[in-house]
């Protein structure tokens, strides 16, 4: 017996839990794609860290060093529209599951793609702001070792 065949109800609790019930509009799709730079990834600063750290736990928050990392990164808003429009679980360009339900509500409102962006990069910078000013983790070394991934050398 599989563990979803055990408890169903908990299988689809923590799908629900995270993914948007309604599809997005087509407008909003559209408008969110041409936020997206092609190729992107490329140039995000978690493409050379630990991957793990994006994806906290379920119940734990992000890390702060994390929120302050994608604060610093030159695609965040591509990252953002790419997890808005996958509904994606883990942290992208400094926002959560959580923090980026109300730009699918924004989003699903005709607001236009570009400001719900705004909107949502302009809270998950004041949120890695007040971690900055709180001292929170700090890290040391590259970029690589900010997570625990190797050194470079």
């Amino acid at each position: 017996m599989s563990q979803t065949d055990a408890r169903p109800e908990m299988a689809q609790h923590d799908t629900d839990e995270f993914l948007s019930p309604e599809p997005l509009p087509h407008a909003a799709e559209r408008e969110l794609h041409a936020e997206s730079v092609p190729g992107w990834r490329r140039h995000a600063l978690c493409a050379s860290v630990d991957p793990d750290a994006w994806f906290p736990e379920h119940g734990v928050g992000a890390d702060t060093r994390v929120l302050r990392l994608c604060a610093e990164c030159p695609v965040r808003r591509s990252c953002l529209a790419t997890a808005l429009l996958g509904h994606d679980l883990g942290v992208w360009a400094g926002t959560t599951e959580l923090t980026r339900r109300p730009g699918h509500r924004m989003l699903r409102h005709d607001v236009p793609a570009a400001k719900v962006v705004d909107v949502l990069l302009d809270r998950a910078d004041r949120k890695a702001s007040r971690s900055k000013r709180r001292g929170g983790n700090r890290w040391s070394g590259s970029t690589q070792s900010r997570l625990g991934g190797e050194s470079a050398a």
